[in-house]
């Protein structure tokens, strides 16, 4: 016969009476249960795979935004850095030689002659005469002369202050996508539960009774939660455009955060995080009726017809991303505009902002062209196509894992 053991402890029946401390022992050993051991370790163990997963993929896309982001906000009209300020001298052999100096106007080498060797003239002038030209802050600036392109961007960045240039605000980033994970999932299911109505992160305009509130309820936490991070958004713009070598101000993000909180600066604008709340608005409207739409026009739907509603939902993306672009190289530059950075420690020339609704005018006006607001765009698309390949892989995977 096999001796009886319990299946909950893993123990065998104990022969005779047990003391104070055994019997207390005893009690808590009957109350520990190992499912709540396994239980507890996959979540753990869920966590950090997680993490590690999160980590890993901010570290592989953190070059291409850093070079987006500089893409966004340089002035790439004119190439500042390689062309003269004033118009070069050609020399023609037709052109007239004028071998007269013009008094009235004050010459390089007058100017370069200090005022106390002028006027006294027992100082010997011993400094050579300067030609003038234009000399930008080569100490900060990369190269702009190969254009708004993300790969000759990133590449002047490596030049100008190594591999690891590519990878500045990095903790900022991290923070920043973070936090807007967890606080938009927290405001939204807070509204959620105020309105007394599903939380659309869980449950599909589809399947409730609804839908035009549960989308304004996801709308308005992504909004909300949008708006309130824009002081760490600010943060992380200037963290970008500084020059690693010669900042204006500690690099830090911990300096950073103290220094918003010794100033009192919260809360940004509405003028600044309005294209940034518009943009992801616009993202989160448009992944929420997705579903909605795609049943009620065609009857199409991710369980009957997988294939097609992943075609359906790239071109979605697609077209979403034609429209929030321009939104977001507008809030880029208005986030760099609040940062309020010293021109000299820029590493490149920074666009001057001075609104969106001055912005629509200056490209109606033709003073700015409308591809200005679409710079990086084909690293976001590739990043559209990687992502909906990547999620259709896993969805099969599961499917197959679970039939």
């Amino acid at each position: 016969m096999r001796p009886y053991v319990n299946l909950e402890t893993f123990r065998y029946p104990q022969i005779g009476p047990l003391s104070a401390n055994e019997n207390q022992w005893s009690n808590r050993l009957d109350n520990f249960h190992i499912d709540e051991l396994v239980s507890a370790h996959s979540q753990i163990s869920a966590v950090g795979t997680s993490v590690v997963k999160f980590y890993f993929q901010m570290v592989f896309s953190q070059p291409l935004k850093v070079s987006r982001f500089l893409a966004q906000v340089g002035d790439w009209s004119e190439n500042t850095i390689n062309e003269p300020k004033f118009d070069e001298i050609e020399n023609n052999d037709d052109e007239e030689i004028d071998y007269f100096i013009d008094t009235s106007m004050p010459t390089a080498s007058a100017a370069s002659i200090p005022s106390e060797a002028v006027n006294n003239p027992e100082i010997p002038i011993t400094q050579e005469i300067q030609i003038y030209e234009y000399k930008p802050n080569k100490n900060c600036a990369i190269d702009m002369s190969n254009g708004p392109y993300i790969l000759s961007t990133a590449s002047s960045i490596t030049k100008k202050e190594g591999p690891f240039g590519l990878w500045r605000a990095m903790n900022s980033s991290c923070l920043c996508k973070a936090a807007t994970g967890v606080l938009g999932a927290w405001i939204t299911s807070f509204l959620a539960s105020i309105c007394s109505v599903p939380d659309p992160q869980f449950v599909d305009l589809l399947h409730t009774l609804e839908p035009v509130k549960v989308a304004a309820i996801g709308v308005a936490g992504c909004a909300l939660t949008t708006y309130l991070l824009t002081p760490l958004f600010v943060i992380r713009a200037r963290l970008i455009v500084t020059s690693m070598l010669h900042p204006d101000k500690p690099r830090s993000l911990r300096w950073s955060l103290l220094d918003m909180a010794r100033q009192n600066r919260f809360l940004s604008p509405i003028t600044v995080a309005a294209p940034a709340m518009l943009a992801a608005s616009i993202e989160t409207l448009a992944s929420l009726c997705l579903p909605l739409l795609c049943w009620k026009y065609a009857e199409i739907d991710a369980f009957s017809s997988p294939n097609m509603y992943n075609f359906i939902n790239l071109l979605s993306e697609i077209t979403i991303l034609g429209i929030k672009l321009p939104l977001e190289t507008l809030a880029s530059r208005a986030q760099l505009h609040e940062a309020n950075v010293s021109p000299e420690s820029t590493i490149v020339t920074v666009y001057p902002y001075r609104g969106v609704w001055f912005t629509f005018w200056e490209i109606l006006s033709r003073k700015q062209s409308l591809s200005s607001l679409y710079r990086g765009w084909r690293s976001e698309l590739v990043g559209v196509v990687g992502e909906w390949g990547y999620n259709a892989l896993e969805e099969r995977k599961h499917d197959q894992e679970r039939f």
